[in-house]
């Protein structure tokens, strides 16, 4: 009589740990699209299942809250690199420019030769700011497409 006892509280005990153990296997494998644990009793076991869930639901919020800022510094990065290509054929807008005018004068071409050469390290430094911001980009949406399959 006392065995039976004894293994029917053991099992009482060792079902929802090991549900508990189970989710928290899938959870730290990345997988957040368990359903919460069943808190079947009031004891410590129960308390522990009740603080998984709400970790559970916190790392849910998270991971969310990540993937949206991920979002954000993707279309900020977006933007930043359509202005810098907008600054860029603007600067060779201006190269082009210059170059017509340096064409009146020999005094004017030095002076031009000079602005050329800052306009065109111009260009570089925003043709640099330009392939940096689609790389951020493009981290960006592979970031966000992780988090996107950690949130699933």
């Amino acid at each position: 009589m006392s065995v039976t006892v004894a293994r029917l509280m053991g099992r009482s005990i060792v079902k929802p740990v090991r549900r508990l153990a189970e989710a928290a296997s899938q959870m730290a494998a990345g997988d957040l699209s368990i359903p919460d644990v069943p808190v079947t009793s009031r004891d410590e076991v129960g308390d522990a299942a009740q603080a998984f869930n709400t970790m559970l639901t916190s790392l849910r919020e998270m991971v969310q809250g990540i993937s949206d800022a991920s979002q954000t510094v993707l279309s900020a990065s977006e933007q930043l690199s359509a202005a810098a290509e907008q600054a860029a054929g603007a600067a060779t807008d201006s190269s082009r420019a210059i170059g017509q005018v340096a064409a009146g004068s020999a005094e004017q071409a030095s002076g031009t030769a000079q602005a050329n050469g800052l306009v065109e390290q111009l260009r570089e430094a925003i043709r640099q700011i330009a392939a940096s911001a689609s790389s951020s980009a493009a981290e960006v949406r592979e970031a966000s497409a992780r988090q996107n399959q950690m949130a699933r």
